[in-house]
């Protein structure tokens, strides 16, 4: 009854412009007061949900060296560690320990984690805030596989696909699905459509069935 009366509160300009195969493709995602979008090329905004302004922004370089030809980022993970991991991770990295955090998943091949207030990688997660999602990958032309899908939160574990370019190869990076740690970003389980059963030892070394 009274959509006609709607009038735009606020506009947002990310710079990210979406061409030559990048499309905008993102769902913000509201917690709090705070709204947290991506771009094309996995830039991240926090965002005052009433006024529209910035209140950080994180530039992974996702196109630095690596020019998929899918480039587009769908959404993001949240995660508030429980009291007693958070004062462990105080403990070890000081008081800027990612109590709060923010997840994207890059499309050079990188599962970020950000301190949602803040915006820095979280020192505690994998390495310097990063973790690398071509171990156990094999071989990978840029662009045949690409983890545009955002991580999904289930319970304290990340899981995380990828996106195949299709009908490319006979030999295309595999479509394995990987639970990560949201604390630590150590990898906890596989899921190789390979294998008749889950292929749950993230200590292997081999490669995820192509």
């Amino acid at each position: 009854e009274n959509v006609n009366q709607l009038q735009v509160a606020w506009t947002v300009r990310t710079g990210d412009f979406a061409f030559g195969g990048a499309e905008n493709q993102n769902t913000p995602l509201q917690i709090g007061k705070t709204l947290y979008a991506c771009t094309p090329t996995n830039q991240v905004f926090a965002i005052d949900a009433d006024s529209g302004q910035q209140l950080w922004k994180f530039d992974p370089k996702a196109n630095a060296g690596y020019s998929p030809t899918w480039q587009r980022c769908r959404s993001l993970a949240y995660y508030e560690l429980p009291a007693e991991k958070a004062e462990a991770e105080r403990l070890a990295h000081g008081a800027a320990a990612c109590s709060r955090r923010i997840y994207v998943s890059t499309a050079n091949l990188k599962l970020i984690a950000l301190d949602a207030a803040s915006g820095q990688p979280c020192a505690g997660f994998g390495e310097r805030g990063e973790v690398s999602l071509a171990v156990g990958m094999g071989d990978i032309v840029p662009g045949f596989y690409n983890p545009t899908a955002g991580p999904v939160l289930a319970g304290d574990r990340l899981l995380v696909g990828g996106w195949v370019m299709d009908n490319q190869s006979v030999d295309e990076p595999s479509g394995a699905v990987r639970a990560f740690d949201t604390v630590t970003g150590k990898l906890e389980g596989v899921w190789d459509i390979g294998r008749p059963f889950f292929f749950n030892d993230p200590a292997t070394t081999e490669i995820y069935t192509r």
